[in-house]
């Protein structure tokens, strides 16, 4: 092993002849640097290269190797670093004491040159262990941070068209488990999916970008809903292990916008805002899509006015808790966002209450909620 392919280990004592029988030791196998007083070893052991394990003498002029270890456990830069004390005192009091400083090990005078061997290659191998380990996290990291690239750019689909939507999201994962479709079909219909696949983050966004390919290639072959939405189900029966599926809420609105039909397929209810005053509640009819068959004569089929507006969500919504682990709740919901109709405010204002009242704590779930207005969209937010 050359030189600088060695462990360093910075010994710390202010005896010379302790030094001595330390590097007499240890000096075929590691690199050593040396310090007889604590304020040189804290000098030492913030130089680069920095070392990787520090043998600490406790009974030292000045300051001690108890202040010593403990400033090194203070410092970000040193922090990590193992610290092994190498001294006389050796009652369990002094070893509490120094293992309560920060310290890995404690190993007591006159030094056993074989046990020094054993202990010093012990926690040289943790070290490099823990090195290893980060590296292959940092690795790990680094993929992950492309592969959610990649199934962004792929959700991300062109061909979504806005028109006559406004959505608003929090995800504690910048790859989400819900996704948004949106398109017409060459007739002037319009088809909307709000998904929500099992668990959030990458794993749960993977199935995304698939349904996303069929979603707006069927739409824009001009196949109704009721045919996207089954191939989608049949693909995602075929092609993913059982504990994958999609709950989903999906809206066909005709090309003249007078009807609606509307699926709820494991999704909470949807919610029909009726000629701006009242709630109708669409609950699910079916299970989520890769589970079982699809149906299609499940959908509600209703005519609609102009000043009507339909609302998908996904549950994370209504599931929020606050820092009593009270949920948010569906009434709650309801009262905020009709609020938000009527004021014509942005969606955005009821997520807001959402994260206020889980205690501005991170989301521990995706949600999503999509309003479809029937009729033009008042707000700027119209698309966002």
């Amino acid at each position: 092993m050359s030189t600088e392919e060695r462990p360093l280990i910075l010994v710390v004592d202010d005896n010379p002849e302790n030094l001595d029988v330390i590097k007499g030791t240890l000096s075929e196998f590691y690199s050593l640097r040396m310090a007889t007083n604590g304020e040189t070893a804290l000098r030492l052991a913030t130089t680069e290269p920095p070392p990787d394990l520090v043998l600490l003498d406790v009974m030292m002029p000045g300051m001690d190797g108890y202040a010593v270890c403990r400033r090194l456990k203070a410092d970000p830069l040193t922090a990590a670093t193992p610290v092994i004390f190498v001294t006389a005192l050796g009652s369990e009091g002094d070893e509490l004491a120094g293992l309560h400083a920060g310290a890995v090990d404690f190993i007591t005078k006159p030094i056993v040159p074989s046990v020094l061997r054993a202990r010093v290659a012990t926690h040289s191998a943790l070290v490099q262990a823990r090195r290893d380990l980060e590296a292959r996290n940092h690795q790990l990291a680094r993929e992950r941070e492309l592969i959610q690239e990649i199934v962004l750019r792929m959700v991300r689909h062109e061909a979504y068209d806005g028109r006559f939507l406004r959505h608003a999201t929090l995800a504690p994962e910048a790859t989400s488990g819900d996704i948004l479709l949106a398109a017409f079909r060459p007739d002037g219909a319009q088809h909307v999916l709000l998904g929500d696949f099992t668990g959030h983050g990458l794993a749960a966004a993977v199935g995304g970008p698939l349904i996303a390919e069929l979603f707006y290639g069927l739409t824009r072959a001009g196949h109704p809903l009721a045919e996207v939405l089954d191939e989608c189900n049949r693909v995602l029966r075929q092609r993913f292990p059982v504990q994958i599926f999609m709950a989903a809420g999906a809206l066909e609105i005709a090309p003249d916008r007078r009807r609606a039909r509307c699926y709820v397929m494991g999704l909470p209810a949807v919610l029909w805002w009726r000629q701006g005053r009242e709630w109708t509640h669409l609950h699910a009819r079916q299970p989520p899509l890769g589970i079982t068959g699809f149906d299609a004569t499940m959908a509600y089929d209703t005519a609609v006015g102009s000043r009507d507006r339909f609302y998908l969500l996904t549950d994370g919504l209504g599931e929020a808790e606050n820092a009593a682990g009270r949920p948010f709740g569906q009434a709650r919901l309801e009262a905020l966002l009709a609020q938000t109709v009527v004021q014509d405010r942005p969606l955005r204002t009821l997520m807001e209450a959402v994260r206020e009242y889980s205690a501005d704590g991170p989301p521990t779930d995706d949600m999503s909620l999509v309003e479809v207005a029937i009729g033009t969209l008042p707000s700027r937010e119209e698309g966002k």
